[in-house]
């Protein structure tokens, strides 16, 4: 029996490519750049038409995978970057193949500040304040887009906005961090954490596995995510 197809689709899809290559599968992958290292590593590639500012649009990417389907009859797809302002994609998707990642559903929760605020305040999250309204004094806030991804779309309150989906976050001061987890009603396993910005030296990241409460650290880092396990139990259960 010959390795299982899975399909790809991403603003760039070369490393959901390679992690699906070394996992042992045919990686069918749609993407915006179509660059020599995806090509080399894609067992099937289409190159999306339009404009990566303006997002993947539903038809195109639906066309293409039903045209790298018919190659190759995929277990399923793996969506990136590219759907956090558009989960109806990926239920578009869903409804076809069987999506592997987070439904529509929960990205649209998660990009909805309103629930996710709330969701945070459940949980004992810190959380800045946000208004769905500019705020009164726009000094000390920030404007940022419902659905937004990576920092381009985030800017001073005071700077002229334009389109829907704009809301408002109090600005923190602070070292910005991300994190990139791997998570299921099971527990939640931290990859790592970058701090965001420029950077003035090679760091070690943080790389921590969290269990239903069970935490344990492999590499230090100044990065730090404040988790607050009794929540991650509530969650796990």
């Amino acid at each position: 029996m010959g390795s299982a197809a899975v399909l790809i689709a991403a603003a760039s899809g070369r490393a959901l490519a390679v992690s699906a290559r070394r996992g042992g599968y045919l990686p069918l992958v749609v993407d915006f750049f179509g660059d020599q290292d995806t090509l080399a590593v894609a067992h099937a590639h289409i190159r999306l038409r339009g404009e990566i500012n303006l997002g993947v649009r539903e038809l195109e990417l639906m066309e293409a995978f039903e045209s790298l389907a018919a190659t190759s009859p995929p277990c399923g797809a793996v969506c990136g970057t590219g759907f956090e302002d558009r989960p109806q994609v990926l239920a578009a998707i869903a409804r076809r193949w069987r999506v592997f990642g987070n439904s529509a559903e929960a990205i649209a929760a998660v990009k909805d500040p309103t629930r996710f605020a709330a969701l945070c305040r459940e949980l004992g999250i810190p959380h800045p304040p946000i208004s769905m309204s500019p705020p009164a004094v726009s000094a000390g806030w920030l404007a940022k887009r419902r659905g937004g991804a990576g920092g381009i779309h985030i800017a001073a309150a005071s700077e002229p906005k334009s389109g829907d989906g704009i809301y408002f976050q109090l600005a923190v001061p602070g070292t910005p961090v991300s994190a990139l987890l791997l998570s299921s009603r099971d527990g939640a396993n931290v990859v790592g954490l970058a701090p965001n910005g420029p950077r003035r030296r090679r760091t070690t990241h943080t790389v921590t596995a969290v269990r239903c409460g069970r935490r344990r650290s492999r590499h230090t880092s100044p990065a730090r995510l404040p988790m607050r396990q009794a929540a991650l139990r509530r969650r796990c259960r």
